[in-house]
């Protein structure tokens, strides 16, 4: 409901207190997924896009298990408290953020202030920041490519 109005007035929602309806469900089902695909977490990439940034960054804290790293597109810092209680878990973990500037959906600072609880609690993270709103420009998917390649380089 807060994401339509933000949609309806153009200005951007802070969810940094917020746990979504359906988190949990998604996340024991996205944990599900990402056990099943290998027993060797440290070859899979989590991110997602918007909400399946969130979520990919909920999985990631989350589990006891961590993934090789994590690629957030255009998330936001949602249940803050909760995240900055396991963020340290996860600390020398790599990660990539990207977000628009003009983002009226989930504001640029919002996103700023995830990357500084990440960045606090001992992850890597590289920041990407484009003028624009809340999308996936060209230059994003180049740097989550070099990311990609470079982490995933000496796995086997």
């Amino acid at each position: 409901k807060r994401l339509e109005t933000s949609l309806r007035t153009g200005e951007p929602v802070d969810m940094s207190q917020t746990t979504p309806n359906g988190l949990e469900a998604a996340r024991k089902a996205a944990i599900s997924l990402f056990d099943d695909l290998s027993k060797k977490h440290s070859h899979i990439v989590l991110g997602g896009f918007s909400q399946g940034a969130m979520l990919a960054t909920e999985v990631t804290l989350y589990h006891q298990k961590k993934p090789a790293g994590l690629v957030i597109m255009s998330g936001t810092l949602i249940c803050e408290s909760r995240w900055r209680e396991l963020a340290p878990s996860c600390s020398g973990l790599n990660f990539i953020q990207s977000h628009g500037k003009n983002d009226a959906i989930l504001g640029f600072s919002y996103a700023e202030n995830l990357l500084h609880v990440l960045n606090d609690a001992g992850l890597n993270g590289e920041f990407v920041e484009f003028n624009g709103g809340h999308e996936i420009p060209s230059k994003v998917l180049e740097r989550i490519s070099k990311y990609l390649s470079k982490l995933l380089a000496n796995r086997h």
